[in-house]
């Protein structure tokens, strides 16, 4: 990892952003790991999925994917998951270096329950897990719409740029990346070769 976070301030930027979106939100490290996490404990709903092993491997493959996706769009990414609920991941960059993600969800983002519950048991019949608690699971969720999900992924890309700006996400001053995102911040207005 060539990232350092200040954990405590994250925190409670995490939790803040919680209060005001009722949405959980995650900090995933540049190695896609979990480091962070306001509400800490995983929704019913996830943690029924992910008590499934190909529930479990469907997540982290979700996440994995997603990060991907945000690194090419270098911008916030709104997606629905592998079981069928919206989610948003928004990278972090110290200059041109990628330190990692912030991601939002799981939000139940449909017209009505009925019709999501259909695309969201369709998606996870293959799991394996108790279909009724599932339901359940998704029945306590908040329906939230599109024009809702678009303003958290705002507040989700200021939260960005406010936790790089207090330097709660650093580049560690020893690892490559930082030395070579400083060499071209003072050479960019020359031209610079690969061999350089």
């Amino acid at each position: 990892m060539i990232s350092a976070f200040d954990l405590e301030k994250l925190k409670e930027l995490l939790r803040d952003f919680y209060r005001l979106t009722r949405i959980r939100v995650v900090l995933f490290d540049s190695e896609r790991r979990e480091m962070l996490a306001w509400p800490e404990k995983r929704p019913d709903f996830c943690r029924i999925i992910r008590s499934a092993p190909a529930g479990a491997l469907a997540c982290r493959a979700c996440d994995r994917d997603a990060c991907d996706a945000a690194l090419k769009g270098r911008e916030a990414y709104i997606y629905r998951c592998h079981a069928g609920l919206t989610e948003t991941i928004m990278p972090l960059y110290v200059g041109q270096v990628p330190v990692g993600f912030l991601l939002f969800g799981h939000v139940f983002a449909y017209d009505g329950f009925p019709a999501g519950w259909e695309t969201v048991s369709r998606r996870c019949a293959a799991y394996g897990v108790d279909m009724d608690d599932l339901k359940a699971a998704c029945e306590t969720m908040p329906c939230m719409d599109q024009d809702y999900i678009r303003s958290a992924s705002h507040i989700l890309h200021a939260t960005a740029s406010f936790l790089l700006m207090e330097r709660m996400a650093t580049l560690r001053a020893d690892s490559a990346a930082a030395r070579l995102d400083a060499w071209i911040a003072r050479h960019y207005t020359e031209k610079i070769t690969a061999e350089d």
